[in-house]
């Protein structure tokens, strides 16, 4: 399959506050190659621990207690989130309805 110039997606950038994506595509000996980058800023997360019975300690999330796993669902669902708003918000070139 001759894939043409014309015929290939453009290079995508998205700059946030939480960090950087980019995609870009180029055909190499005829075959069309998909490379990707997403470099996450650091950023504070409102996670605490406090302590129970026992003298053991739950964490903490928004100053509620949550499970290890619950905080990895919430923050990666969040992170989806923005992410796919960042990816289908409208760019300058995009077009009119």
């Amino acid at each position: 399959m001759l894939i043409l110039q014309n015929e290939m997606p453009d290079a995508v950038k998205i700059d946030s506050e939480f960090g950087t994506y980019t995609a870009n595509y180029e055909v190499k000996d005829g075959q069309l190659v998909y490379t990707r980058s997403l470099v996450q800023r650091a950023s504070d997360l409102t996670v605490g621990l406090r302590p129970v019975t026992n003298g053991r300690l739950t964490l903490t999330y928004e100053g509620q207690d949550i499970s290890p796993e619950d905080l990895v669902l919430k923050l990666l669902n969040s992170y989806t989130e923005e992410l796919v708003h960042l990816l289908t918000r409208p760019t300058p070139d995009s077009p009119k309805a």
